[in-house]
């Protein structure tokens, strides 16, 4: 890229960085102005889905977005937002000059306003699942549950076998468990009685 042509990219984008401070002000003044003050916080809102957005949704599209349907995402919200900054300049200017009705052009900004933000929302999340990577995730998944699904099948139709060639085993370990539980028993739970008259050395079980 030669000189001029960069000085004619700086020059746009200071071009349009004033514009974009001067429409932010704007929207800000109109939510202010015909919303209760409870709903200043619609304001800020505002001014990151329309006048943030419209920056942020531009810089992505250009620079970061793959092609396909993210690119059709940012292409779309940027119209999008540019609509309703351009709604949002023309309610306030019509507001300042007396020129249409306060409760009418509230209404609107009530519509207009929660619609991008809801749209720059929804635009975020389906960017994100239309991310390259993440179907390389979802597909990575889909191989491992699958995976996981025919084990479970295989396990399943081969039970009878893989029970018989481990069966003796089990059995083995089983019985040598129970007769070291019987030697403990007997072990713990008998006493000689030779005072009692018995056979010296006899033994009976205590219940």
């Amino acid at each position: 890229m030669n000189k001029s042509n960069a000085g004619g990219g700086v020059l746009l984008w200071l071009i349009t960085g004033a514009l974009i401070i001067f429409t932010a002000t704007r929207s800000v003044h109109l939510i202010q102005s015909t919303m209760p003050a409870e709903y200043s916080i619609m304001a800020y809102a505002a001014l990151a889905g329309l006048d943030g957005g419209v920056l942020a949704w531009l810089f992505w599209t250009t620079r970061t977005a793959h092609s396909g349907v993210q690119r059709t995402i940012g292409t779309l919200m940027i119209i999008v937002d540019l609509a309703g900054i351009a709604a949002a300049v023309l309610g306030d200017t019509m507001l300042v000059s007396d020129l249409g009705n306060k409760e009418l052009v509230g209404t609107v900004a009530i519509w207009i306003v929660p619609v991008v933000i809801v749209a720059n929302v929804a635009a975020c999340v389906v960017a994100h699942v239309a991310d390259p990577a993440q179907e390389l995730r979802d597909a990575d998944r889909a191989v491992w549950d699958e995976l996981s699904r025919q084990k479970a099948q295989y396990l399943v139709n081969n039970a009878a076998t893989i029970a018989a060639t481990v069966a003796g085993e089990e059995a083995d370990h089983h019985a040598e468990e129970m007769i070291a539980a019987f030697a403990s028993k007997d072990g713990h739970g008998t006493h000689t009685y030779a005072s009692e008259g018995g056979t010296g050395g006899s033994k009976r079980r205590r219940r």
